[in-house]
């Protein structure tokens, strides 16, 4: 049987991704989806202010990882959907969308790390003390590790910018 290609509807249920597990339907992604660029437009209450508060810095983090599980969500989703069939265009189109919206999730994302390294070195310990921070002890390590690797915030930003048009010619 090896060389045969067969359809869908032919192959075991066991051996078939379970999608549902991520999104029970496509309106429930299309729901997601709206949810997600609404989290993109929240960019603006943080940026220029994660070292004015411990609680700013913590809603931040946790917002940059509630917007990158939902954008890897939704791109998974819909990139199984597609490889699941290519002849159907609907899912050819949700892939593209949900790469575009990980760009502008990357763009909305961009100032999170050079605000940071912005941050002066004392006030940055001081705020990490707090015991909440201490789930992002690695990710401050790691940030601090690479400092002279990251680029400024127009930078950043134009660099998230740019993955769409490195994506472009896939």
């Amino acid at each position: 049987m090896s060389g045969i290609l067969r359809s869908r509807d032919e192959i075991p249920q066991e051996h078939k991704w379970r999608l549902e597990d991520i999104f029970s339907s496509d309106e429930e992604w299309e729901k997601m989806f709206k949810e997600t660029e609404e989290l993109i437009a929240r960019s603006d209450n943080y940026r220029g202010k994660l070292g004015d508060s411990v609680d700013i810095l913590i809603e931040c983090l946790d917002w940059s990882d509630k917007l990158s599980l939902c954008v890897g969500e939704l791109f998974a989703y819909a990139r199984m959907k597609r490889d699941e069939d290519n002849r159907i265009s609907r899912y050819q189109g949700m892939t593209d969308r949900a790469g575009m919206l990980s760009v502008q999730a990357g763009s909305a994302l961009s100032f999170i790390v050079p605000e940071i390294l912005a941050i002066p070195e004392d006030k940055l310990a001081e705020l990490r003390r707090d015991p909440r921070m201490e789930l992002y002890n690695h990710l401050f390590d790691n940030i601090i590790r690479q400092r002279e690797h990251i680029l400024t915030l127009p930078e950043e930003k134009l660099l998230a910018e740019a993955n769409e048009l490195a994506a472009a010619p896939g």
